[in-house]
């Protein structure tokens, strides 16, 4: 099955507005730097999913009549069409990935007064994800609760650029597998979905570094923990 994301357009309002802000897709995240080279964060990657409306797939199993009289087929495998009153399925409230990460930094270049550096950087992270999906099942259904459905785990690489000793804004490739074994689907308890795919996610973070700097710390270390 076919399905994208959900970003929405970057404005003020959209991004900034109190109102508005558990909406678009973002990415909250907090840690510590234990030493110029490595890092420890916990952060939420609230993504969404949808699924591509009139896709034809591949079916496998049985339709009893029972649930719906239109689809109902006695054949093991065919394909089918995705129309609207057999299926719409998506994580909208969010594909919600808690995840903590653990990075390295590698420094490619620093200015000389020790408060401007570029670093690169490569980690991998794990966690539980907790969507809250909206299905549509033979017109039964209804936008879940937010449920532990599963966990995703994968590996990053990015730049790291710090600026006047204490901003920082990070460019990074995050890529990952998701696996939802048990995802709230119509409402009756017998029914669930099961499912895992590889995502890629680009991040363009702004931050700021808190704390003092470590005695001894190089010169354009990100050692000032935490961030």
């Amino acid at each position: 099955m076919v399905a994208q994301d959900k970003p929405e357009a970057f404005t003020l309002n959209n991004y900034f507005n109190p109102k508005n802000i558990w909406i678009p897709q973002y990415n909250y995240r907090a840690g510590w730097f234990l030493n110029d080279r490595w890092s420890f964060s916990l952060g939420l990657d609230h993504m969404k999913y949808v699924m591509e409306a009139d896709q034809v797939v591949q079916l496998t199993g049985q339709i009893s009549r029972e649930r719906s009289a239109t689809y109902a087929t006695s054949a093991d495998e065919g394909e089918v069409l995705l129309a609207a009153d057999f299926l719409t399925y998506e994580h909208t409230d969010g594909l919600n990935l808690v995840a903590l990460d653990a990075d390295h930094y590698t420094r490619l270049w620093h200015g000389a007064d020790g408060k401007q550096a570029v670093y690169f950087t490569q980690g991998i992270f794990v966690g539980p994800v907790i969507p809250r999906t909206d299905v549509r099942l033979f017109g039964e259904g209804l936008n879940n609760k937010f449920h532990l459905a599963g966990y995703g785990a994968g590996a990053q690489v990015g730049i790291f650029a710090l600026f006047s000793d204490r901003i920082f804004l990070r460019a990074n490739l995050r890529a990952g597998y998701i696996e939802l074994p048990s995802v709230l689907t119509t409402g009756k308890a017998k029914d669930r979905a099961d499912q895992h795919f590889w995502f890629v996610q680009e991040n363009v973070v702004v931050g700021v570094l808190i704390g003092r700097t470590k005695a001894g710390a190089r010169a354009g270390s990100p050692s000032t923990s935490p961030r």
